[in-house]
């Protein structure tokens, strides 16, 4: 960093101004959450919203890994999508992808939670 970026961030600091370190809250109602226990075969989790505001992929189960892809098109496990293994999450809060969010596991009893608005 520069010294005059180092020297602007200093005297702000002592006359008290902040800066935002966090995403905007959401707005426009509650955020939703869905629990899915899926297979080898790639399912819609939810539909495309060209207001999506904020998503969160969660892959809670034990065992599997996750594979998903956010425009709708058909994911595949080591492949294309974002790819989460256990316990893994991806989240969305400044770009948001509106597509349909499609998601396959690696064997049957994959689980993973979706929470968006």
């Amino acid at each position: 960093m520069n010294k005059i970026a180092l020297l602007a961030i200093a005297l702000s600091l002592l006359s008290g101004a902040s800066f935002a370190t966090e995403s905007a809250p959401l707005t426009g109602g509650p955020a939703k959450h869905t629990t899915e226990t899926i297979s080898t075969s790639a399912v819609t989790i939810i539909a495309a919203n060209g207001a999506r505001k904020f998503l969160q992929i969660q892959n809670v189960g034990a065992a599997n890994k996750l594979a998903c892809t956010l425009d709708g098109t058909t994911p595949v496990v080591n492949g294309n999508g974002v790819q989460l293994g256990i316990g893994g999450a991806a989240l969305y809060d400044v770009y948001v992808p509106t597509g349909a969010v499609k998601c396959i596991g690696s064997a049957a009893g994959t689980v993973l939670t979706v929470t968006y608005q």
